[in-house]
């Protein structure tokens, strides 16, 4: 399964959803074929619970399962961002900050980045050309 459908299969459910899920399903949309290291290439890592970092056994670069996202360097836990991502779908993309603060929980000015870097990358994607083009 792809993971935009793993994506679409969640959103039924996602007040059911629980972080074990969202980081499972950021792996893998991560790495869809398994962890490989940015560095060396290896496929042997383990999970650093701690500091929520893979680290390779061969090189010992660690990287987030964030790194390389909007969401990198954001302290919202993955959870938030993965219904923010829903809320907004659903809503057809017109919900406000102040909205998306009651529905998640955050402060207005987490809400407001949020909505924002959210808004940021539907442009980058719909400014992307198809394959019919």
């Amino acid at each position: 399964m792809k993971p935009k459908e793993k994506f679409q299969e969640l959103c039924p459910t996602m007040s059911k959803i629980d972080d074990e899920k969202c980081v499972k399903l950021l792996f893998d949309m991560k790495w869809p074929g398994g962890y490989i290291c940015k560095n060396c290439g290896s496929e042997d890592f383990y999970f650093i619970k701690g500091r929520k970092v893979f680290e390779c056994r061969k090189c010992r670069i660690q990287e987030s399962l964030t790194s390389g996202t909007i969401m990198h360097k954001s302290r919202l836990p993955i959870i938030k961002w993965l219904k923010a991502m829903y809320l907004m779908r659903k809503n057809s993309n017109s919900m406000s900050s102040v909205k998306l603060m009651e529905s998640l929980e955050i402060s207005y000015p987490s809400a407001w980045r949020l909505k924002r870097k959210l808004h940021e990358i539907k442009k980058v994607i719909e400014s992307l050309p198809t394959n019919h083009e």
